[in-house]
């Protein structure tokens, strides 16, 4: 049994960068990735997303080596290899390693271009399904001895790391590569768009005129170890994993509820778990996607579980776009970047508090501060609610 769980690398891409110094960089600059462009095969210009920063030769290239994949697969790779980059691949052998990855989208990316009236993508549906990007991540690196899929949404990745840590703690696995990948796709962003919580300007968190989200695509996953194997990376530690919690209102298919039962029980569950005060939580990463109904929601539930001391508050999605299955991944990430940078990114696009919980995000960058302990949200459709509590390493 594992007593603690250490953070001992970290990798992404998403519409901010195409590793995590560049993330880092667009962060500290205030730099959103934020954007309507014609580049994407979608070309739906009057939509403001986070294209993935990849150079495109780069996929060309890719599906040269390994056959045409989806983007989600192509994404997810690039994320793993830099978690991947610290350790010799032979060593890890000898360790159980788990692949905890979590998706939404599919191969909906390469139908699409099929049903568009491309032929030659037909053999890639049978690559539709969600579990995809995980078969092409285990065999392209034969180091995992467990590996599941798991999709609940935008809570998605932030499950993978929940059920990750609680594999290793049960003493099934000793180190577990947990995180997500999500693309963008023409059935999501019109879906969105459909239920009219999709913004044509840039979005604008926990603001009170906010109109709704902008999708972004990326991927993000973090190695995660026992306290037994972390003491044999010492150099590598980042930081580590307190606890989280789970919790499902079952209000709507994609309405958070009115009074936030389930968004207040996951983070109220996540500092029980977690074993430290409320007064302990000096920042919060929020969930912030900008439509009407998830920033009121969540803002009721940080007053219910903070009451007037709430934390400092921000949200990234005002930089990568909500990358759905990847959300919670990319923002545990950035909770690592904000611990080990003593930063706290600013909350783009806010002008005026919501006037029923007058919730006001970080509006400019903090600096030297010391940050000991962060919570991350990641609130689904059908009501699927995780928080996530890391502490920053000595």
């Amino acid at each position: 049994m594992a007593d603690r769980i250490y953070i001992l690398s970290i990798g992404s891409i998403n519409a901010i960068g195409g590793n995590i110094d560049q993330m880092s960089a667009n962060l500290n600059n205030s730099k959103t990735g934020l954007r309507r462009s014609n580049k994407f095969h979608l070309n739906l210009s009057f939509f403001i997303t986070g294209e993935a920063i990849i150079d495109e030769n780069l996929i060309l290239n890719y599906s040269k080596k390994n056959g045409m994949q989806s983007r989600n697969i192509i994404l997810s790779d690039i994320a793993v290899q830099e978690v991947l980059c610290p350790f010799d691949l032979d060593e890890l052998k000898q360790y159980r390693v788990g692949l905890f990855s979590s998706n939404t989208t599919g191969g909906i990316d390469l139908s699409e271009l099929y049903f568009n009236g491309q032929p030659e993508y037909m053999k890639q549906l049978s690559d539709h399904d969600c579990g995809a990007s995980t078969s092409f991540l285990i065999n392209k690196y034969p180091i995992f001895s467990y590996n599941t899929t798991i999709n609940t949404a935008c809570s998605s990745s932030a499950n993978s790391i929940l059920l990750g840590a609680n594999m290793i703690k049960k003493g099934i696995i000793e180190m577990a590569v947990v995180g997500g990948v999500d693309t963008l796709t023409n059935f999501t962003i019109q879906g969105f768009n459909a239920l009219n919580i999709y913004d044509q300007e840039l979005c604008a968190p926990f603001d009170r005129n906010r109109k709704g989200l902008n999708l972004g695509e990326g991927a993000g996953y973090l190695m995660l170890a026992s306290e037994h194997i972390a003491n044999k990376f010492p150099h590598l530690i980042i930081g580590e994993f307190l606890g989280g919690h789970n919790s499902n209102d079952a209000y709507h298919q994609t309405s958070a509820s009115p009074n936030a039962n389930g968004n207040t029980l996951a983070m109220q569950g996540a500092i029980i778990n977690a074993g430290i005060n409320k007064e302990s939580i000096q920042y919060l990463n929020a969930h912030g996607t900008a439509t009407p109904n998830n920033d009121l929601s969540e803002s009721i539930a940080i007053k219910n579980t903070f009451g007037e001391k709430v934390p400092i508050i921000n949200s990234t999605k005002s930089y990568t776009g909500h990358t759905l299955a990847a959300a919670g991944a990319i923002e545990a990430i950035i909770c690592m970047l904000s611990m080990k940078q003593k930063t706290i990114f600013k909350s783009l696009n806010f002008n005026a508090s919501i006037e029923e919980t007058n919730i006001i995000p970080n509006t400019n960058k903090i600096e030297n501060i010391q940050l000991q302990y962060c919570m991350s949200n990641s609130f689904g459709f059908g009501g699927n609610c995780t928080s996530l509590i890391f502490k920053s390493n000595p």
